[in-house]
């Protein structure tokens, strides 16, 4: 009888916790964890979370990038961060507030944060590398690389960076003297900018050295992720995939050859050797060869113009003019079918 009773009260004690867990209310559960903060919103750091699931801006859902569309209703200059939900301890940047422009009222702007880690990425290393706080404001006339390599001047032409397109800027500069340097990036004129923990109001520096006089140093700023990167970047990498599509031709036809590079590099084609006769560039350039030709796709860096080495590409060029046409096919199509008929008809009368 006791072991029965025991038996009982376990089947009791089992079906009231799968009782409880299956009232537990699933919105704690997907809850989002990371909420918007800032000066337009009273700094109210659990009412608008973040998504990552495709909806409120996010523009591919589990990718690890959260994101907000935000309507900032006055114009204005604006500080920001991004905070784990109720939790200002665990808040990006981590170096102090984020910053943003308006030029319009009633202006959207998506606030996103990039959660994924990038410091195994080939190539040249953007900073940060993780928990990446940015958003699409209106970005300032123009932005200068300012640091102790040439007086912490923040409206210094000499440093003004160049508008290369597609949200980077860029900017290579001799360092006259040989030594260890700290830097950041800077709206022109202005101490917001970005640095080793991203778009931030007190930013952390990011240190680079040089071993010659008047060595050429590269600062980039990728706008639209919120990265920066100074240094001396790395020799480019082969392009890869590289192809022509199709691959066999006739003289006189047209190919297209195609190879992919990075954000900031381009492909030069070549005949005859790595940097033989130039051809064109592009990620994805038509010829027209009159004979069989190998193409040599080289990566080059648009900033600083190092070159990687080739890739090859093989194009077969035929004579086609010996290859009946499809007038010519139907020609003697039609002649077989006259011929097949004709003795069929012989077959018959002989029979």
């Amino acid at each position: 009888m006791e072991n029965r009773n025991k038996l009982c009260s376990s089947l009791f004690m089992i079906f009231l916790v799968t009782l409880i867990l299956s009232c537990v209310d699933d919105t704690e559960v997907l809850a989002e964890p990371w909420c918007l903060a800032g000066n337009f919103n009273g700094w109210d750091n659990t009412s608008n979370p973040l998504v990552d699931d495709g909806t409120l801006g996010d523009q591919v859902a589990g990718d690890g990038i959260y994101s907000l569309l935000y309507t900032i209703s006055v114009t204005g200059h604006y500080e920001w961060k991004i905070v784990e939900q109720g939790n200002w301890a665990i808040s990006f940047p981590a170096s102090g507030n984020s910053w943003l422009n308006t030029v319009n009222e009633n202006q959207d702007i998506l606030f996103t944060f990039d959660t994924n880690n990038y410091s195994g990425v080939p190539g040249m290393i953007f900073l940060p590398t993780q928990n990446i706080v940015n958003c699409n404001d209106s970005p300032s006339a123009s932005f200068t690389a300012v640091g102790d390599f040439q007086g912490w001047d923040n409206s210094n032409p000499a440093t003004q960076m160049t508008d290369i397109g597609d949200g980077f800027y860029s900017l290579v500069y001799p360092v006259s003297t040989p030594g260890a340097y700290i830097a950041r990036i800077v709206n022109t004129g202005s101490w917001d900018g970005f640095g080793s923990d991203g778009r931030s109001v007190n930013l952390n520096n990011i240190a680079f050295s040089t071993s010659l006089p008047n060595e050429d140093v590269t600062f980039i700023l990728d706008y639209n992720s919120g990265r920066v990167f100074i240094g001396d970047p790395p020799v480019p990498s082969v392009p890869t995939d590289p192809a022509a599509n199709p691959d066999t031709i006739c003289g006189g036809g047209s190919t297209e050859l195609t190879a992919g590079v990075g954000a900031l590099g381009a492909v030069d084609w070549f005949t005859g050797s790595c940097g033989g006769t130039f051809v064109g560039t592009g990620s994805s350039l038509v010829v027209s060869p009159s004979v069989t030709t190998t193409f040599y796709a080289q990566q080059r860096n648009i900033i600083n113009g190092d070159v990687s080495e080739c890739a090859i590409v093989e194009l077969t060029v035929q004579d086609c003019s010996a290859i009946p046409t499809l007038s010519e096919w139907g020609m003697i199509c039609l002649s077989l079918i006259l011929g097949g008929t004709a003795l069929l008809v012989i077959h018959r009368k002989v029979a």
